[in-house]
């Protein structure tokens, strides 16, 4: 049963990044608000009724994946560092 729970996570998140490509962005080279746009495209495409036990953390798991692939908890406007308090 694990298995259909990842598949159906993959799949959901991979139909949601294709139809996000499929307008032209250039998925390498994402700005901050295309980031921000596919981050709550793919949260708003949760597949499973409820937000909780094995299909929530599976979801998790699968999401986490792709926001690293995508670069999508990275800003690519430089911050400034915080100070040193010692």
């Amino acid at each position: 049963m694990k298995d259909y729970w990842r598949e159906k996570a993959k799949d959901t998140i991979a139909q949601v990044i294709a139809n996000f490509a499929a307008k032209s962005y250039d998925m390498k080279n994402l700005t901050d608000s295309q980031k921000r746009e596919l981050r709550m495209r793919i949260d708003a495409a949760y597949p499973f009724n409820l937000r909780k036990h094995h299909p929530f953390t599976v979801w998790q798991e699968e999401r986490r994946i792709a926001f690293d692939r995508y670069a999508l908890n990275q800003s690519s406007t430089p911050t400034a560092e915080q100070p040193s308090l010692f």
